[in-house]
């Protein structure tokens, strides 16, 4: 059984440390990627063994190209979850036009933002 997508948003606004809330964007991709598929962090593939759902936390969303940003992949059935800390965001390579903004920190600019199809919070 999945858990609620508002558990899954829950589980990625915890991994966005404190310190950097004022100026970060973190988003959630609404596709789930099934056991056994792949996804892209840093140029290199990393196996996703179980259904996951993809948090990303864009810690430097001003800067250009590689900053500063986490991926969070979290099982959809179980709540656990995996951080990696990355240098590239997923929008430079694939089609994140199923990501959604979670929280955008009040010192983020407008423009800093990926555009998403639906905002939860800010």
């Amino acid at each position: 059984m999945s858990l609620p997508h508002t558990e899954i948003a829950n589980v990625v606004l915890a991994q966005l440390p404190q310190t950097r809330r004022e100026c970060s964007v973190v988003y959630l991709d609404k596709q789930m990627r099934p056991a056994g598929s792949d996804i892209e962090v840093d140029y290199k593939k990393v196996l996703i063994d179980q259904p996951t759902v993809v948090g990303f936390i864009d810690l430097e969303p001003e800067m250009n190209w590689g900053h500063a940003c986490r991926y969070v992949l979290v099982n959809i059935e179980s709540g656990e979850h995996r951080n990696i800390d990355a240098h590239f965001p997923p929008f430079l390579r694939e089609n994140s036009s199923d990501l959604i903004v979670l929280f955008k920190g009040n010192k983020v600019p407008p423009w800093a933002v990926k555009k998403s199809n639906q905002t939860k919070s800010s």
